[in-house]
């Protein structure tokens, strides 16, 4: 897209844009199938101010005319972290440093562009770990839209509401 700048953050310019973030994020997941507490902006707040301080977190934005259109971030499992409430992956995985991606966002005026997939292209792209993974909720868009870009189911998670898949990619 003509003009749309990608710009990639460590996790103390990531707080300083929080409110920002917060704003796009309420936009986009201001949907009936988003009505869970996880999706809440105070739930939102303080997972990413708990992340942006984890090792090897790393996010980038989108901006369009100087206006935020989507972002991306996560941040680095050490060989052996999984996901909670989850079975592990395969020993292959599981032993593995892993990035795991938390959020991809694209505000819906932008959709269907290939901006979510760029996002994630420039998130992942030179990182160091072999794998990604994520979470999708099971029969949500974003969870076809994955499986699509070669992601693959690794597991369910076994609590909570809604219900989610964590789903892995080779980046090597």
């Amino acid at each position: 897209m003509t003009g749309a700048v990608y710009e990639r953050l460590d996790g103390d310019a990531t707080l300083k844009m929080l409110d920002e973030l917060t704003d796009l994020y309420m936009a986009i997941h201001n949907q009936p199938e988003h009505d869970f507490p996880m999706y809440s902006r105070d739930a939102f707040i303080e997972r990413t101010m708990a992340q942006c301080q984890r090792d090897g977190f790393e996010l980038v934005a989108l901006r369009l005319d100087d206006r935020l259109i989507g972002f991306s971030f996560g941040l680095r499992f050490e060989a052996g972290k999984w996901w909670s409430d989850i079975e592990p992956p395969p020993a292959v995985v599981l032993e593995a440093t892993k990035f795991a991606v938390i959020e991809l966002d694209v505000h819906e005026d932008f959709r269907r562009r290939g901006l979510g997939k760029a996002l994630m292209d420039q998130l992942l792209t030179d990182r160091p770990e072999p794998y990604a993974t994520l979470a999708a909720t099971v029969g949500g868009s974003a969870h076809a839209m994955y499986l699509r870009w070669g992601w693959r189911v690794a597991g369910r998670f076994t609590d909570g509401e809604p219900v989610m898949d964590a789903l892995v990619t080779d980046l090597s």
